[in-house]
C-alpha cells in the first residue's frame, strides 16, 4: 500500500508540469477568442505571477522600484500572447520566458536612479497627475495640501497628507535638476496603459454603458476620433456639463480604467 501511494504521488507530481501548461494555454486560448479582452487579461497574467516574482527575484536591482520592474515584466508579457504562435512548437511559458528577457534592459537603464521607496514611488503619478489638474482649475501652482485633497479624492484608498505630498516631492533623481520628478512609476507604465487602451476600445459599450462617462474617456485619450482634452474646465464646456461634474465622472471613469491595469 505504501508503495503504491508513493508511486501515486510521482505519477500526479510529473503530470503537474503538464496540467498547468494545459491551463496556461486554455486561458490564452479564451483571451485569443474574446479578441484579447481586459476581462480574460487579467486571469491570464495572474497565471504566470510565479514567473513574474521570479524573475523580479532574479534580476531586480535594489534601487529599480517594485511596481515599475513588475509592469515592465506585464508589458513583454503582453506583447509576447499577442504575437504568440503555437504552431511553431515552443510552449507560451517558453515563449514568454524569452521575450521577458527584454526587461533587463529596464533594470539596467535605471537602478543607478535615486533611491525611492515603494510607497512612495507608488503615489508620484497620482501626485503629478492630481497637480496638473489642479493647476487647470485653479490657474495657478496648487499647495500640498491642496495636491493631496485631489489625490484622496480621485482615489478614496488614499491618505495622504500635505506634508506627505511634500516629502515625496523631495525625492529627486541625483542627476536631474530639482524640478524634475525622480521616477514616475505610472509614467513608466504608460506603454501598458496603451495596451489595456487598445484591449479596451471594442468594448468601450460594454464598460462603459453611460454616455458621460464614455465621452469623458475617449476625450481623455483621445480614442474614436475624439479630441483629447484632459482639462476639467475645458471638457465641461466642450460637453455641456459643469467642472463638478465632469470631475467627479473623471473620478469614476479613471477608478474603472485603473482596475482594467
Amino acid at each position: 500500500m505504501a508503495r503504491d501511494a508513493v508511486e501515486e504521488f510521482l505519477q500526479v507530481k510529473e503530470a503537474l508540469p503538464n496540467l498547468r501548461r494545459e491551463k496556461e494555454h486554455k486561458l490564452w486560448e479564451t483571451w485569443k477568442a474574446n479578441d484579447q479582452s481586459p476581462k480574460h487579461l487579467e486571469p491570464l497574467l495572474a497565471v504566470f505571477d510565479p514567473v513574474v516574482n521570479a524573475k523580479i527575484r532574479e534580476w531586480k536591482a535594489p534601487r529599480v522600484n517594485e511596481s515599475a520592474f513588475r509592469a515592465e515584466l506585464h508589458k513583454h508579457m503582453i506583447k509576447a500572447f499577442q504575437d504568440y504562435d503555437p504552431d511553431r512548437g515552443a510552449s507560451l511559458r517558453t515563449h514568454i520566458e524569452n521575450r521577458i528577457q527584454k526587461a533587463k534592459r529596464f533594470n539596467s537603464k535605471y537602478q543607478n536612479f535615486a533611491y525611492i521607496p515603494e510607497e512612495p514611488a507608488g503615489y508620484i503619478g497620482r501626485i503629478n497627475r492630481a497637480t496638473d489638474e489642479l493647476k487647470e482649475d485653479l490657474g495657478r501652482e496648487p499647495t500640498h495640501a491642496e495636491i493631496a485633497k485631489q489625490v484622496n479624492n480621485n482615489d478614496p484608498k488614499a491618505r495622504l497628507t500635505g506634508k506627505k505630498v511634500g516629502d515625496i516631492i523631495t525625492f529627486q533623481r541625483k542627476d536631474q535638476p530639482g524640478s524634475q520628478w525622480t521616477f514616475d512609476p505610472v509614467a513608466r507604465t504608460s506603454d501598458r496603459e496603451q495596451e489595456v487602451l487598445s484591449l479596451m476600445q471594442a468594448e468601450l459599450p460594454q464598460i462603459f454603458p453611460n454616455e458621460d462617462d464614455r465621452a469623458v474617456f475617449e476625450h481623455i485619450y483621445g480614442l474614436n476620433g475624439k479630441a483629447t482634452i484632459t482639462g476639467t474646465n475645458e471638457l465641461a464646456k466642450k460637453l455641456g456639463k459643469s467642472p463638478s461634474q465632469i470631475s467627479r465622472i473623471k473620478s469614476s471613469v479613471g477608478n474603472r480604467f485603473k482596475s482594467f491595469l
